[in-house]
């Protein structure tokens, strides 16, 4: 990919993926205890749960940052810049150009990243692993690379009660492609530039 509309393209695939399932997974109930009057066996199990946090959570989680990594290097590309090998989100906020609308971008892809709330799992995750957003990302990416062993029990087993988590990781990814469309529509800052009117 070497345009912006590749990476803004494929961004979208995967936030689409992560509002789909994160709908499943609320519209499940996120059950990880099944009552039966028969015994029920591992695979039975299995297919009440198929679309619980415990078994899917950290794949929507991967899929929703993957589609944030690449909406920030389209906005980049968007931008006229080119961007670096680099998978880090502390990174790549800090080559966009601020504007009206990329300021609102970068704001949400904080709120998930470096300005997470105390009260969401995800602090808590990182808190217990001691660890940041970009190196469990890049731990999932690149699990090959990763020495550290990691506990996800922060973000599984969070039953009905977690449905407000899994409504705002669907709405912000939501929130995130609304607002990659329209950096997408806009005027790019260098074009803007260029047709600025002399200055009298």
């Amino acid at each position: 990919m070497n345009n912006s509309l590749d990476f803004f393209t494929m961004g979208q695939y995967f936030l689409n993926l992560a509002i789909a399932s994160s709908e499943e997974l609320i519209k499940s109930g996120n059950p990880y205890v099944t009552v039966t009057n028969n015994p029920s066996s591992y695979k039975e199990y299995q297919y009440t749960t198929r679309w619980a946090d415990h078994n899917i959570g950290v794949p929507i989680l991967f899929n929703f940052y993957h589609g944030i990594e690449l909406m920030l290097k389209g906005t980049i590309l968007h931008q006229g810049k080119s961007i670096i090998k680099e998978h880090k989100f502390s990174e790549l906020v800090e080559q966009i150009q601020t504007d009206e609308y990329t300021k609102i971008l970068l704001d949400l892809v904080k709120s998930v990243t470096s300005k997470i709330d105390l009260t969401n799992p995800l602090a808590q995750f990182f808190k217990n692993n001691n660890i940041t957003s970009d190196q469990w990302y890049i731990a999932l990416k690149y699990p090959e690379n990763n020495q550290q062993s990691l506990s996800h029990y922060d973000l599984k087993y969070g039953g009905e009660q977690a449905s407000e988590f899994w409504q705002s990781i669907n709405k912000l990814s939501k929130q995130i492609l609304k607002i990659s469309e329209m950096i997408y529509s806009s005027i790019p800052p260098q074009a803007t530039e260029q047709i600025m009117p002399p200055e009298s």
